[in-house]
């Protein structure tokens, strides 16, 4: 599933030069994603925007210029859910000129995502500083191709090797309608605290394409510093309340079985009026009376 990244690629998009950049603006963007039922969002079917995500989106709509890129046409929008396991993520793009000509992931048309569960807004710190850090870089192809580092990368970082096995993802190349769809399902770290409120840091970004080069990308958050080396590239997410399985029905107390009308005999003896029976033993007395004159 995972492909071998090089020391060489990792330092160019992760570490890199890093430049100072403590006065940067922090993202000043937020989003809450909605709690679903575990297992609930099937993420093997990318065309499917399951209910879970509810009805709102966030647009994918900041034109990142920090190294002159010419595509402003590229655009999308993103809904996120969660549940005790995963935060999913799906994404939509609209494309003019759907492009996969490019001879690495990132210079074809795909969507990248950062997610950053040591949260930090109190400072704008370095993703390179830290290699124990429990930040995740993936990139994913609309034709499938899948690249992730760090926590989502069991060679990069071996004691999240069963973190990185569990990372779900699925994409549609072309819709037909100048539109490509991705799904990921991302697994929240053992010590990372799913409860309502909890907060992390993510970037969405899509890589515009063409001429087998990156032509552009659009994000959630404006620009951000030297390619997500810094934390000011993230916006904030949120967690809102954990889905809660419904009570199971409890049996009405009006349905009582003992209730229900049967047709059982029952032992009450039936009672006539005594009047009634003494009138009629004198009349069968005076009919034997007069059937015995006749006879004599």
């Amino acid at each position: 599933m995972f492909k071998k990244i090089s020391a060489g690629v990792i330092a160019c998009l992760m570490l890199g030069a890093l430049a100072a950049n403590t006065n940067a603006i922090l993202s000043d963007k937020t989003a809450t994603a909605p709690g679903v039922a575990n297992g609930s969002i099937n993420v093997a079917d990318g065309t499917t925007l399951d209910a879970g995500y509810g009805t709102t989106s966030i647009p994918l709509v900041e034109f990142n210029d920090q190294r002159g890129y010419s595509d402003h046409e590229t655009y999308g929008k993103f809904w996120t859910a969660f549940d005790a396991d995963y935060l999913y993520v799906y994404v939509e793009v609209t494309d003019p000129d759907i492009d996969y000509s490019g001879a690495q992931d990132h210079m074809k048309d795909s969507v990248a995502i950062l997610i950053d569960f040591d949260y930090n807004r109190t400072e704008n710190y370095p993703y390179g500083d830290n290699p124990n850090n429990r930040v995740g870089y993936l990139n994913l192809t609309g034709q499938g191709s899948y690249v992730s580092y760090h926590i989502y990368n069991g060679e990069a970082r071996p004691e999240y090797a069963d973190l990185a096995a569990m990372v779900k993802y699925s994409a549609v190349a072309d819709t037909g309608d100048g539109r490509i769809l991705y799904e990921f399902a991302l697994p929240f770290p053992d010590d990372f605290e799913v409860v309502e409120g909890a907060k992390f840091g993510l970037e969405v970004q899509i890589n515009a394409c063409g001429d087998q080069q990156r032509l552009g990308m659009t994000t959630w958050s404006y620009d951000g510093s030297n390619n997500w080396r810094w934390s000011d590239c993230a916006g904030t997410m949120i967690l809102g309340a954990p889905y809660v399985e419904p009570d199971e029905p409890t049996d009405d107390p009006t349905d009582d079985p003992t209730d229900e009308p049967t047709d059982e005999p029952t032992d009450t003896p039936v009672t006539a009026d005594a009047g009634l029976v003494a009138a009629a033993a004198l009349m069968a007395v005076a009919a034997g009376v007069v059937l015995s004159k006749k006879r004599g």
